[in-house]
């Protein structure tokens, strides 16, 4: 069936693509499906209302199934909007009336598109519960939130002195044969507390914080995955808190700010830049900078002049850089702390 095809291709490991026989005719199955040039027939022509209803609510929850098993970049659309979108551009290939009536009756088509989607949401939830980051076993609330430092601008060599051994790099391995280990970063706020983000752990069954030769496992004790912010529990006191914390009402566009993590897996790079903009997501509030910060940057720290930290690096937009940004330190606080571990 070329919607299992399509599921094959995209939710196999990478490293496993380039395999055997199955899977070339899966990747070749799925190029056969492509949208031809020129217009399109509407998505769900011919069909009842109930099927085509029946038919969209497979493919949101197909795609949503998908986005969580491929995080990031190895999710091939922009949103779940644009993964719905070209599975609804190649169902007038797989059940138009044409179509149909070469092989079989459009109903039975219909019902074997829907056998096949249920069949990849199911492989696509185990991949996820594979996938998913473990939780600690007793959850611990955060130690309380730091105030900020005297209002006194020291040099960028202080900065990173005094927060270098606060800022791990964080190792997620996948859980899934084939697929290998993501890597971010992560503040650490307490002895065994690092603030990081939900797109960093999310897919991974195992999670390190990783500094030099140290390497310690840790666990989810606190999670809001809407806003990308996920709290680090270790095991033990092993952490060196950073000292300082400025609120985001505080901060002031144009001010010199310093971002500190691991881009691209190199431990404790130091980049400057200035406080761009101040802004809101969903609720969440956000640091914009022109601190250069690359994949692997993903939970690091954004600090002021004075060594505070101001945010939680998390995303970027275009790809020359300039807009960066950073999540509110201080909203991590608010999050509540899982219930049971897994």
């Amino acid at each position: 069936m070329i919607l299992l095809a399509l599921f094959l291709v995209l939710a196999l490991p990478a490293a496993a693509q380039p395999g055997g026989p199955a899977v070339r005719e899966a990747a070749a199955a799925w190029v056969r499906a492509q949208p031809g040039p020129g217009p399109q027939a509407p998505p769900y022509a011919g069909w009842s209302q109930e099927r085509a209803e029946a038919m969209r609510g497979l493919n949101r929850r197909f795609c949503g199934n998908l986005r969580l098993s491929l995080p990031g970049p190895a999710f091939p659309f922009a949103d779940d909007a644009s993964c719905v979108a070209r599975q609804e551009a190649l169902l007038p290939r797989l059940c138009d009336e044409a179509g149909a009536s070469r092989a079989r009756p459009q109903s039975a088509c219909f019902a074997a598109v829907n056998r096949d989607m249920r069949e990849g949401l199911n492989r696509l939830a185990a991949l996820a519960e594979a996938a998913a980051p473990r939780h600690a076993t007793h959850p611990l609330p955060l130690p309380p939130r730091p105030g900020p430092a005297p209002p006194r601008d020291i040099p960028a060599t202080e900065i990173f002195a005094a927060n270098q051994a606060s800022t791990w790099r964080v190792i997620v391995e996948a859980g899934i044969p084939g697929r290998g280990p993501v890597q971010g970063s992560a503040v650490a706020v307490g002895p065994r507390h690092v603030l990081t983000n939900c797109h960093v752990v999310r897919a991974g069954a195992a999670i390190r914080l990783v500094r030099g030769r140290d390497s310690l496992p840790a666990s989810v004790s606190a999670m809001d995955l809407e806003g990308d912010r996920c709290v680090l529990q270790t095991e033990a006191d092993r952490l060196t808190p950073i000292r300082h914390l400025r609120p985001h009402g505080d901060l002031r566009v144009g001010e010199r700010i310093y971002a500190i993590g691991a881009p691209l897996g190199l431990e404790l790079t130091l980049t400057e830049g200035i406080l761009s903009a101040l802004r809101s997501r969903g609720g969440i509030a956000l640091v914009q900078s022109s601190a250069t910060v690359a994949p692997g940057s993903s939970g690091g720290g954004l600090y002021d002049a004075r060594g505070n930290l101001i945010g939680i690096t998390t995303f970027g937009v275009g790809r020359q850089g300039g807009l960066e940004f950073a999540i509110a330190p201080e909203g991590f606080w608010t999050i509540p702390l899982l219930v049971a571990a897994r």
